[in-house]
């Protein structure tokens, strides 16, 4: 298959993005629930089909949250902090589970609170 790479073409596939929104793992709630099925980040969990998009996309509160197990969360932590290279910043209302900040300064180095 061609690859198409007139001006026309490329103005399509950046009006198909523009305006998108992409979650925050990082950020949700459900990083730390229960009730996910895939990943914190997916559209799906044990309470909902699909997650409204206040909880998807605007990290609001769940009303359906169940505090996870601390080592599941600890692996989605490892793993969001590994990928992004960013520190992980629990929620204000949010209890994180121990060792996150061992896994800021594994990833981001010992100066991880500068660059929140």
């Amino acid at each position: 298959m061609n690859e198409e790479k007139t001006p026309a073409y490329k103005r399509i596939w950046e009006a198909d993005f523009s305006g998108c929104q992409f979650p925050s793992a990082k950020k949700m709630k459900c990083l730390l629930c229960a009730k996910i099925r895939l990943n914190p980040s997916s559209s799906e969990c044990q309470a909902y089909d699909r997650k409204p998009d206040s909880i998807y996309y605007e990290n609001a509160d769940c009303p359906h949250f169940e505090r996870g197990r601390n080592e599941d969360a600890l692996f989605w932590i490892n793993g969001y902090v590994d990928l992004s290279k960013e520190p992980y910043t629990p929620r204000q209302d949010d209890t994180p589970p121990e060792g996150w900040e061992e896994i800021n300064v594994q990833y981001c180095g010992e100066d991880w609170r500068d660059k929140v």
